[in-house]
Order: structure tokens, then C-alpha cells, then sequence
């Protein structure tokens, strides 16, 4: 009895001590979990804040920033337009931007230069297509900076020139013009030609600089000055016009025509000859 009772406190025992043993282990586990979790959260914590630090001392050239403009500071273009986003006048330049916030603003138009904005109203009047480009720098010395691209600026102030000729004809009963247009930023868009004020043609360009455009208009009349005129009319793709009309036409004397005026003057010489001879 003594000696079962013995064996059972022993077995007791040594499961008591068992139990304690795995119990100590499941804790030092546990503790030892916390402590590599706690070094990948500070590790983490470190490569984030040093993440954060790299982007903010990239510099300009290295990091353009959205097109979008933020409300700070952003850029205002003021001026004419004609058609298809073209300046016809001078563009006026202006900067909104919040004092408080905003330091100092530069800017650059279709150069490598940048010029400190003197926060006054800038006047652009170079005509042909720039990109405007700027950034900014706050009082904590952090510089902000947008891509040009999102700012074009078109400006087209003069009109096409047009010269309106005329090409002889000799054989043909027709009226052959010549009309040279040429328009060297916004491009031509459009030539019209006009029979007095009846539009007879129409031409549509796509966007050339220089265009010879020729119109043919076939009558049937005697040689001889009339009351009509041809009118060209050059349009570009700012809205620009430029016009030419002819002086009164005259239907030519064609070739026929001369030589059977020629055939009609030898003929009358010819009868009054005879008309001569037979009185005689």
C-alpha cells in the first residue's frame, strides 16, 4: 500500500514537473516572437522614415511632380484668343499663390534659363508654340516643381499672306487664277475662291505653311472686259483672314479668236479690192 501509494505521488510528480517544463518553454517561445517582432516593427519603422527622407531630398531635375498644380501656387494666362486655343494678341502671365506658404516662384518659357518671378504681371508676345514651365519654394525651403508640358502656349497675331494671279489662257475658254498662300505659326486651315460674291470653291489645308492653290472658272462670252471679279479668301487655324479680288475681268482674246479676227481683217481688205478692181 506504502509502496503504491509511493509510485502514484512520484508519477504525480514527474508529470507535475513535465507540465512545468513545457510551460516554461511556451513562454520563452513567446518571449522570443515579441522580441523578433519588435525588431522587424523598428526595422520597418527605420527603411520608412529613411524612405520618406530620400524623397524629399531628391532633387528637381529628379523628381517632377504632377501636372496637376496644387492651390499654393499655380499659373493664370490672360490674352485674346482667336480659334483652336491661339493667342492672337500678347499673353499676360500671372501667379496665384498663397503668401503664407509660397517663398519664391520661377519660371521659364521654351528655355533652359530660369527667371525669378518678381511677383508682377509677365508679358509674353513671341509668336509660335512655347512650353511654360515653373516651380516654387516654400518658407521651409522645400521646392515644388510642375512639368511644362500641362502649359502651351500658342500665339499666332498675324494674318496669311495671299497673292492672287492670273496664268494666261490662249486656246481654252476659261479664267485660271493662282493664289499663294503662306502662314508660318498657326498653319492654313482654308481657301476659299469666290465669282463675284458666289463662293465657287473651296480648298480645306491640312495645316501647311505655304499653299499654291489654283482656280479655273469657264465662261462663254466674247473677248472683252466685264463687271465681275474673283475673290480669294485665306483662313488660319487662329481664326486669322486675309483676302484678294481682281480688278474687273476680262474674258481674253484666245488664239481662234485672233485668228479669225486676223481672217476677218484680210477678208475686208480683200472685198474692198475687188470692190476696186470691178469698178474699174
Amino acid at each position: 500500500m506504502n509502496l503504491d501509494i509511493k509510485i502514484y505521488i512520484s508519477r504525480r510528480h514527474y508529470r507535475n514537473n513535465m507540465g512545468g517544463n513545457k510551460n516554461m518553454n511556451r513562454i520563452n517561445l513567446q518571449k522570443k516572437g515579441l522580441a523578433i517582432l519588435t525588431i522587424i516593427l523598428f526595422v520597418g519603422i527605420n527603411a520608412v522614415s529613411t524612405a520618406g527622407n530620400i524623397e524629399t531630398e531628391k532633387s528637381i531635375s529628379d523628381v517632377p511632380l504632377p501636372l496637376n498644380p496644387e492651390p499654393e501656387c499655380y499659373p493664370e494666362f490672360l490674352g485674346e484668343k482667336g480659334e483652336n486655343n491661339w493667342y492672337i494678341d500678347d499673353v499676360s502671365i500671372l501667379f496665384t499663390y498663397q503668401p503664407a506658404r509660397v517663398k519664391t516662384i520661377w519660371y521659364r518659357i521654351a528655355s533652359d534659363t530660369w527667371i525669378e518671378y518678381d511677383f508682377k504681371e509677365i508679358q509674353f508676345g513671341t509668336e509660335g508654340t512655347f512650353n511654360f514651365q515653373y516651380k516654387w519654394e516654400d518658407h521651409e525651403g522645400n521646392i515644388l516643381y510642375y512639368n511644362g508640358t500641362a502649359y502651351s502656349i500658342f500665339l499666332d497675331k498675324t494674318s496669311p499672306s495671299l497673292t492672287l494671279t492670273k496664268k494666261d489662257q490662249f486656246i481654252r475658254k476659261q479664267l485660271v487664277y493662282k493664289a499663294t498662300v503662306k502662314d508660318s505659326y498657326s498653319k492654313i486651315n482654308l481657301i476659299e475662291f469666290y465669282f463675284d460674291d458666289e463662293l465657287e470653291e473651296t480648298i480645306t489645308i491640312d495645316d501647311e505653311a505655304e499653299y499654291v492653290a489654283k482656280f479655273t472658272y469657264e465662261y462663254d462670252g466674247n473677248p472683252g472686259p466685264i463687271e465681275h471679279y474673283i475673290t480669294a479668301i485665306a483662313y488660319d487655324n487662329a481664326g486669322h483672314v486675309s483676302s484678294e479680288t481682281t480688278t474687273p475681268l476680262s474674258y481674253p482674246c484666245l488664239f481662234w479668236d485672233r485668228l479669225f479676227q486676223r481672217f476677218n481683217i484680210i477678208n475686208e481688205v480683200l472685198q474692198e479690192f475687188f470692190k476696186v478692181i470691178f469698178l474699174f
